[in-house]
């Protein structure tokens, strides 16, 4: 996906951003119940991800953001993890 941008939004369940450029990913709400808040694959990139409050399920090896792509992403400290 090419030029998105997600806002403000409540999302039941991680999400995946995959072959992800141009966008901007801020100031939404994520709880996800049995995977990883935000994760980034492949070739993602100059994608901004900031003011999100994320949770994940406790004693697991989930994280809030997951990066693995190969691409320059700017992950804002300003996202918050629970």
């Amino acid at each position: 996906a090419k030029g998105i941008i997600f806002e403000n939004n409540d999302v039941k369940g991680g999400v995946q951003l995959i072959n992800t450029s141009n966008a901007k990913f801020n100031n939404n709400t994520i709880n996800s119940s049995s995977s990883h808040g935000i994760q980034l694959k492949l070739n993602t990139f100059n994608v901004e991800i900031g003011n999100n409050t994320i949770t994940i399920p406790a004693n697991t090896n989930f994280q809030c953001i997951k990066n693995e792509s190969s691409g320059q992403v700017n992950i804002l400290a300003s996202n918050s993890c629970n």
